[in-house]
């Protein structure tokens, strides 16, 4: 298997770490009509992502952080409101144009863990979001996975254009 490594700030408290990443399973894009700092925010904070994750079969997802950490928490997956899982993560890194996460689906810790890295390009009119998933194991996984992260993105751009937060608020105002 081959491995990338990368260099950053670590949110975990040890600075400068070197993080080893397994080899890429997928990489996946979207442009948004979007300032690059609102998308950092939207994809670096627990409380956002909860915003714009989408994940296949599942109604509702609940976010919680784990050991009152900002940077560990377990999202909590329903479907028709019957428990159907979880996801562990926790920021390995952080910069300005770069986030990367350790991630687990299984909650008995036998599972493998994977890599999420979100990598943001800034130009003059938008943002391009990359979001690339290395050492998933199994083509069942690695489908499920590319399949959530390409309806979030779509739902990502969405937020952060504008739109979702629009028809919040004209759902509210019709509604009041």
């Amino acid at each position: 298997m081959s491995q990338t490594e990368i260099s950053g700030l670590c949110l975990t408290g040890v600075s400068a770490s070197k993080i080893i990443l397994p080899s890429v399973n997928f990489v996946t894009s979207v442009e948004a009509e979007a300032d690059i700092r609102r998308v950092l925010y939207a994809v670096s904070i627990p409380e956002y992502i909860e915003a714009w994750l989408e994940v296949p079969g599942i109604d509702r997802i609940e976010f919680h952080p784990l050991n009152r950490s900002f940077d560990k928490f377990q999202i909590d997956l329903y479907s028709f409101e019957r428990f159907q899982g979880a996801i562990y993560a926790s920021c390995l890194l952080s910069k300005p144009n770069r986030v990367t996460f350790r991630w687990r689906t299984d909650s008995a810790g036998n599972g493998a863990e994977s890599i999420v890295e979100i990598r943001l390009w800034k130009h003059p009119t938008m943002c391009i979001v990359n979001l690339i998933h290395s050492g998933l194991y199994g083509s069942e996984g690695r489908e499920w996975h590319l399949e959530m992260w390409q309806r979030s993105l779509k739902r990502l751009r969405r937020l952060v254009e504008g739109g979702l937060v629009n028809h919040l608020v004209s759902s509210a105002s019709i509604a009041g």
